[in-house]
């Protein structure tokens, strides 16, 4: 099993080298398209229908849930790593949030950890002499952004143009 080194960022810190981070599963919800906000809209009287502005698009935040285990040393290297990763998140303002396999960085902040399973040896024969435990993070993206400023020309057979 190959470590899992380069692939997730956090403030340009490698989760797994610096923090002993694995994501397990729920970076596909980054690509998931944000929730739309009502636009505005007026109900007249005299006419069918609703009136609604569709000039401008704006959309709701998101929470985002990674499920994770942090890969530790002994007890001893856990609790550094995992005390270095709860001061990252402490820190005021936004976190960038980088993944190397969507070739994107995602602007998030710690909102809570609703589930965390104590320490445990992992099977020698898997991490030899390793401990681990496993938590899920929920973050929120308070500003989703889909850019919608890119427009793409396909010909007639559906094929992109380039140009």
């Amino acid at each position: 099993m190959a470590y899992p080194a380069g692939q997730y960022f956090i403030d340009g810190k490698d989760l797994y080298l610096v923090f002993g981070i694995v994501i397990e599963k729920g970076i596909d919800d980054l690509l998931k398209l944000p929730t739309r906000k009502d636009s505005i809209s007026h109900d007249w009287l005299d006419e069918n229908g609703v009136d609604v502005d569709l000039s401008r698009v704006y959309f709701e935040p998101r929470d985002i849930s990674l499920q994770c285990y942090i890969v530790a040393e002994s007890e001893a290297d856990f609790m550094t790593k995992y005390k270095s990763f709860q001061a990252t998140l402490a820190q005021p303002e936004q976190r960038r949030l980088e993944v190397s396999s969507l070739s994107s960085s995602y602007y998030l902040y710690y909102k809570e950890c609703p589930s965390f399973t104590r320490i445990s040896k992992i099977d020698d024969t898997i991490r030899p002499g390793k401990i681990a435990c496993s938590l899920t993070l929920t973050f929120v993206e308070k500003s989703p952004v889909i850019d919608s400023g890119n427009v793409y020309m396909v010909t007639e057979s559906n094929l992109f143009m380039i140009t």
